[in-house]
């Protein structure tokens, strides 16, 4: 295989895979907004999702080889171009490129190693193991209490501050690179989905991001 076509299927790979994972941080933001409608909302949520099993494991194995694809091929094609571009044409682009743009490798890690951490933290509870004994009245896994507790640690909610910024720079380039790969063009289009792009860049950093400011704000969870 040419390194022209082992290019083109990688980006096709990359583009496919990060759909998947826009569509699923669209969805886990807002799942997540629940919480400003309070404990039950939030509590009923992640029942219904622990009840169906083949749905939760399905999207996590779906989510899973995407990050894993996305990851890898997105070092390969990186590598790749780094040694094809001279470096003078990489600084001319940078008077068009946009931060995002130039930024998506370090953006994609940075990411990366929060996703580690944010799964050891509410999803595993490893790091807070007595999350485990966390129930509501009627019984349920208390995850509101949850993430009430974990965002009451001043450090723990600047982090996903952070990443929630993040993520929202990662998602705005995103949108509009997997459009353009996938070989869906057109002047009026490109401009659609450039706005599409930042609206949803816009709206899970700003979705997600709010959360542990009204938690430490006491907006949210201010009764527990």
């Amino acid at each position: 295989m040419s390194n022209s076509s082992s290019t083109i299927i990688g980006k096709i790979i990359i583009a496919v895979s990060g759909m998947v994972l826009v569509l699923f941080i669209v969805g886990h933001t807002a799942g997540n907004l629940l919480m400003y409608l309070g404990q039950d909302a939030t509590n009923s949520y992640a029942a219904a999702l622990k009840a169906n099993l083949p749905l939760l494991w399905g999207t996590r194995i779906a989510v899973f080889f995407a990050v894993i694809f996305h990851v890898i091929y997105s070092i390969k094609l990186n590598r790749i171009n780094s040694k094809a571009k001279p470096q003078m044409y990489a600084k001319k682009g940078y008077e068009r490129s946009t931060l995002s743009s130039r930024t998506m490798m370090y953006l994609g890690i940075t990411i990366l190693f929060f996703l580690i951490y944010h799964i050891a933290h509410f999803t595993l509870v490893i790091t807070n193991p007595e999350y485990n004994g966390m129930i509501d009245s009627t019984g349920r896994h208390d995850v509101y209490a949850m993430v009430i507790a974990g965002f009451k640690t001043p450090l723990i909610s600047l982090v996903y501050i952070i990443a929630s910024t993040t993520l929202g720079m990662h998602l705005s380039h995103a949108i509009q690179s997997m459009f353009h790969t996938l070989g869906i063009n057109g002047v009026v289009f490109s401009k659609c989905v450039n706005l599409v792009g930042k609206i949803v860049g816009i709206g899970v950093a700003i979705g997600l991001g709010s959360i542990p400011i009204m938690v430490l704000l006491g907006v949210i969870g201010g009764n527990l």
